[in-house]
């Protein structure tokens, strides 16, 4: 004769849903604990894209508030200071101007 299957499904022993429910507690301890992390890198995020924005609005006003004349003796100045720099920021300018109107 056959064995019959019981319509129960057998049960796990306790020791292994003990350790199931401490790994879930674990899980969830290091899901809290990486939400917690992301959470204070967006607060930091945002506090520097304030600065960013705060630096940037203070530079286009800077900027406003110049003439084409003050603007060309600050450039020229800031070359005889560092020319390296300028002779840089030239070919770099050239460079994409030449890609912009090669076509």
């Amino acid at each position: 004769m056959a064995k019959r299957k019981s319509a129960r499904p057998s049960r796990p022993p306790a020791a292994a849903t003990a350790d199931a429910d401490v790994e879930a507690d674990t899980d969830v301890k290091s899901a809290e604990e990486q939400v917690a992390a992301a959470r204070e890198q967006l607060q930091a995020a945002e506090a520097l894209l304030e600065q960013v924005r705060e630096e940037a609005v203070e530079r286009v006003a800077w900027l406003k508030s110049k003439t084409t004349g003050e603007l060309l003796d600050t450039s020229l100045e800031f070359v005889r200071k560092h020319p390296g720099l300028g002779v840089m920021a030239a070919a770099s300018v050239g460079y994409c101007l030449g890609r912009l109107f090669r076509r």
